[in-house]
């Protein structure tokens, strides 16, 4: 299925920056980027970082079934796809992606209707099902990083960065995923997660609500969902550091998106609609 996979330290939370530190979100954008990888080019970096992820990392997925050291599956044709590179390297660290629903058969558009049944998760008032994606894939290399630990320059300076971003990489994906829902108008995510990163993503402001009990999939993972605008609307009320970098310091925000960029009215019509009024709780 699709869970995560995550490096061990970055299930470590440091505390919000000290005001005399340099602003986490410019620490971030500095270290990394992040863009959607819909060219062919971009398309079998993000592949390649999933077989290096999921089946040789992991050992997730059979490295038989991917001869070419590409991991892509049947989903991959109605999907988006975004890369995290770092920057001072061009090292892709990290890869996800949505699926989109199906408009032939909403019912069968995504992973996690194989192994959930909570009703909910069918119910069009709070996963509308022609603006839902699954999240996906969503992982980062931990050889990947380790080579970007031996190509880059060594220093005091940067080894301190370093470490007060080792926790915060994944907020690069989250970004690329908000990033391509506002151009896909997607409005919802449902996902698959191992509930030791629903905690990771609860402590920074990010909260799911929980599509019924957990279950055996490759491990314990728990199936979940949340209407973006509402994410991002309790994340800036928890965690507005972290919400800097997802949401690039609120341009990617229902509050202070622009017109003139095209999608002022998308995020205000999510923000101040009936949907957003909704709650979205980790239990």
């Amino acid at each position: 299925m699709q869970q995560a996979f995550l490096p061990k330290d970055a299930i470590h939370i440091e505390r919000p920056a000290a005001a005399e530190q340099r602003p986490l979100w410019r620490l971030y954008d500095q270290a990394y980027e992040v863009s959607p990888a819909c060219t062919r080019e971009t398309s079998v970096e993000a592949f390649a970082l999933r077989y290096q992820v999921y089946c040789l990392e992991k050992g997730f997925e059979d490295p038989a079934v991917n001869p070419l050291g590409l991991e892509c599956d049947a989903f991959d044709g109605r999907s988006l796809h975004c890369l995290l590179r770092h920057r001072e390297t061009g090292i892709p660290v990290g890869t996800a992606r949505l699926i989109r629903p199906n408009p032939l058969k909403l019912g069968a558009s995504w992973p996690i209707q194989q192994i959930c049944r909570d009703p909910r998760l069918f119910d069009e008032d709070l996963l509308p099902a022609a603006s839902t994606a699954e999240v996906s894939r969503f992982c980062l290399s931990t050889a990947a990083r380790a080579r970007i630990q031996a190509a880059c320059r060594r220093s005091a300076d940067t080894d301190e960065t370093e470490g007060r971003l080792a926790p915060y990489t994944i907020l690069g994906l989250i970004r690329g995923l908000l990033m391509l829902s506002l151009e896909q108008g997607i409005t919802h995510w449902t996902l698959v997660v191992e509930p030791a990163l629903l905690r990771l993503l609860g402590r920074m402001g990010m909260q799911f609500t929980k599509l019924g009990p957990i279950v055996e999939y490759h491990g314990r993972r728990q199936p979940c969902c949340t209407e973006i605008a509402a994410l991002l609307q309790g994340m800036r009320a928890k965690r507005r550091d972290l919400w800097n970098i997802v949401t690039d310091r609120g341009s990617l925000s229902p509050e202070t998106a622009t017109d003139s960029a095209g999608v002022g009215g998308f995020w205000r019509d999510l923000a101040g609609g009936p949907a957003a009024t909704r709650g979205v709780a980790l239990a």
